[in-house]
């Protein structure tokens, strides 16, 4: 009988976290519709093909609903993000001027 709890028994699996701090450039943070950062997707796609990680978590992506995953990875991963907004980050009304609606953002994808 094959024990779990021994580590000669796990599956090894490659990860990749990036804080990516953002895949949008900041000047354009505040559009609704903003550019990509195509240097750093282009790095970032780069690593990936090269690695083939199964799993991959990002941090900081600053994207939002107007920017589809297929244009920032490879579409044999399958990506699920939650983008800063208003739902997401409700402002505190003892502070609002603490609030950044823009920004954030976090994602997971792995591969098919």
């Amino acid at each position: 009988r094959e024990s779990l709890s021994h580590p000669s028994n796990w599956r090894k699996i490659s990860v990749l976290y990036n804080n990516v701090q953002g895949l949008v450039p900041l000047s354009n943070l505040n559009s609704n519709t903003p550019p990509l950062d195509i240097t750093k997707i282009a790095e970032t796609n780069s690593y990936i093909f090269k690695t083939r990680p199964a799993l991959i978590i990002c941090n900081e992506t600053w994207l939002n609903s107007n920017i589809p995953s297929a244009a920032v990875f490879p579409t044999n991963y399958k990506v699920f993000r939650l983008d800063r907004c208003s739902r997401t980050h409700p402002s505190d009304p003892s502070c609002p001027g603490l609030f950044r609606s823009k920004g954030g953002g976090v994602l997971i994808a792995h591969r098919d």
